[in-house]
């Protein structure tokens, strides 16, 4: 028996000699004696936090990559998440990325992962190791700790927010941002195509466009309603009467006599750049958006509906044209004609050139208007019903 006692005691004291003879080892088996004092004593989050920034940011600088910061709000929305769990070491984190990005739009880039260690230095070195705390896409953490029997654990959450898009900016810095989709109301991430002129922002989602953005010929970016200033011809117009459509025709044909057509790569290395109405008036010249443009702002400065539509031609390819209502009925206006002197140009009724038009977007000042009934390459018998067109305010 007491041959017996001594193998018992020698075997304890060889294996506190073995946890306690390596600093490593020691500092593990206090963490988890203080995790047996502890209990279920509240785990101080913030200070959690701050190490875990400390160690990872002291990995990253190894690497040569920017610190991480702190994301409160995404660590107050994971606190929340937490709180809905009853085992946070099995914690699922599929909900926990739809409710992340549910919260927060702008959240493009996130990863997370659940973490357990019996000491909290062996805890926050995990997170260190963490192969995505050393992506340089990343630009805060935020961090969840909890106990789970004798072991730390935490839930760690890597994000990278984007900016609402915001135009000014985009100009200024380029740059990605989040934008919602006002139909579907889902969020994605855009970034302004340099390379292209006119940009078609649409879904990814529910595939809708939903705004029309062109780059002026200094390479800025405006929406395509801000293109209408109210500018009202600087010349006198003689209609032969105040008939609605006499009046649409003198307006027209004034646009068409000062106006000559001019492709952009003339007069610009800016490709497809679109004028303000008063710059393509006073230059004397323009392409297709920029003389419907003119035309469409003169006309509904005078009274008269109209708006632009940006599509397809059959014998031009993609093309811009000035829609107008007057006498009761719609007309196509061409906007790139060549009169010849004294020649009066003559308005086509919209169906009859419907086959020839085909439209796919139509500006006016502060409104935007998209096909509703699906159709692609195809001629639209009005260029006002609700029936083919939604309509979102800009």
């Amino acid at each position: 028996m007491n041959r017996l006692s001594a193998l018992c005691l020698c075997g304890i004291f060889g294996i506190v000699g073995y946890w306690f003879v390596d600093d490593t080892r020691a500092m593990t088996v206090a963490s988890i004696f203080r995790n047996l004092v502890a209990g279920n004593t509240e785990i101080d989050q913030d200070h959690f936090q701050q190490a875990a920034l400390r160690e990872v940011n002291a990995r990253r600088s190894e690497q040569n990559l920017a610190a991480l910061k702190a994301d409160p709000q995404i660590h107050e929305a994971l606190s929340r998440f937490g709180a809905t769990q009853n085992q946070l070491a099995s914690a699922e984190l599929e909900p926990l990325f739809a409710t992340l990005q549910r919260q927060f739009p702008g959240a493009q880039y996130l990863s997370a992962t659940v973490l357990l260690d019996p000491s909290d230095t062996g805890l926050q070195s995990s997170l260190a190791e963490w192969d995505d705390a050393g992506n340089p896409q990343y630009e805060s953490l935020s961090t969840l700790a909890f106990r789970d029997g004798l072991r730390q654990g935490c839930i760690a959450v890597l994000s990278r927010r984007l900016p609402p898009f915001d135009l000014e900016a985009a100009n200024r810095d380029g740059g990605r941002y989040f934008q919602t989709c006002p139909h579907c109301q889902k969020a994605h991430a855009i970034q302004l195509d340099r390379a292209a002129q006119t940009v078609i922002l649409a879904c990814p989602d529910c595939k809708k466009p939903y705004d029309v953005l062109a780059a002026d010929p200094d390479g800025v970016f405006r929406r395509a309603t801000d293109y209408f200033e109210g500018f009202e011809l600087p010349v006198p117009v003689s209609p032969p009467s105040q008939l609605p459509v006499d009046r649409m025709i003198a307006i027209w044909a004034a646009v068409l006599t000062h106006c000559d057509y001019e492709y952009d790569h003339k007069g610009s290395d800016k490709g497809e750049a679109w004028k303000l109405p008063s710059r393509t008036w006073s230059d004397g010249r323009g392409d297709c958006e920029d003389s419907s443009l003119l035309l469409a702002d003169a006309l509904n400065s005078a009274g008269i509906e109209a708006r632009v539509a940006v599509g397809w031609n059959i014998h031009i390819g993609q093309h811009a044209w000035c829609v107008a209502r007057a006498g009761g009925r719609q007309w196509i206006l061409e906007s790139t004609l060549r009169l010849k002197p004294g020649q009066q140009p003559k308005p086509v009724a919209v169906a009859d050139g419907a086959d020839e038009y085909q439209p796919e977007q139509l500006i006016e000042p502060g409104r935007l208007h998209f096909r509703l009934d699906g159709r692609v390459r195809a001629g639209c018998p009005d260029y006002w019903s609700p029936d083919h067109w939604g309509t979102l305010a800009q």
